[in-house]
């Protein structure tokens, strides 16, 4: 009977041992599995991230060209900043000559207006002036009575037709 139990015990054992290999089996086979799907994830990330580095190193190019535009860009609008600089200040330095002259020739205007003031009040206070002047007076009346002798319109006539 002893032979027959320890037939029975390696029956058992081998069957044990074979369900023990195979739950093992089992066990490592799944391992694999999930270790092929994390390894692919991975290999996946790993395309994506060299296709960003590339899309950077490109972007990152675009950006060192677009820099290098801006730059030159903005050097030649401060060239053009202190060039208009310049040209404003000429024009205001300008601008404050001319404003000079014109007050200086106001002022001048302004003295022989004066002068012209003083001289026409006394020629027409001095004395012999208001004598040429109603002597003046005088002949006009007779001056227009001989125009109007040589022609055959009124003297009014005459001087409309001329002034």
């Amino acid at each position: 009977m002893a032979d027959s139990q320890s037939v029975t015990r390696r029956g058992m054992d081998s069957t044990g041992s074979r369900y023990a290999l195979e739950v093992a089996f089992r066990t490592i086979q799944e391992r694999c599995q999930r270790l092929q799907n994390r390894l692919s994830q991975l290999e996946e990330e790993n395309i994506r991230l060299r296709l960003l580095e590339r899309n950077e190193k490109s972007d990152s190019i675009e950006n060192e060209v677009q820099m290098r535009s801006l730059k030159d860009v903005i050097t030649k609008l401060e060239h053009e900043k202190k060039q208009l600089s310049h040209h404003v200040y000429m024009v205001t330095s300008e601008n404050k000559h001319l404003w000079n002259c014109l007050s200086h020739s106001k002022e001048a205007n302004k003295l022989l207006g004066n002068h012209l003031t003083r001289i026409s009040d006394t020629f027409t206070q001095h004395p012999l002036n208001k004598v040429a002047e109603t002597q003046i007076n005088k002949k006009a009346p007779s001056i227009l009575l001989s125009q109007s002798a040589y022609s055959n319109t009124s003297p009014l006539h005459t001087a409309s037709e001329t002034g």
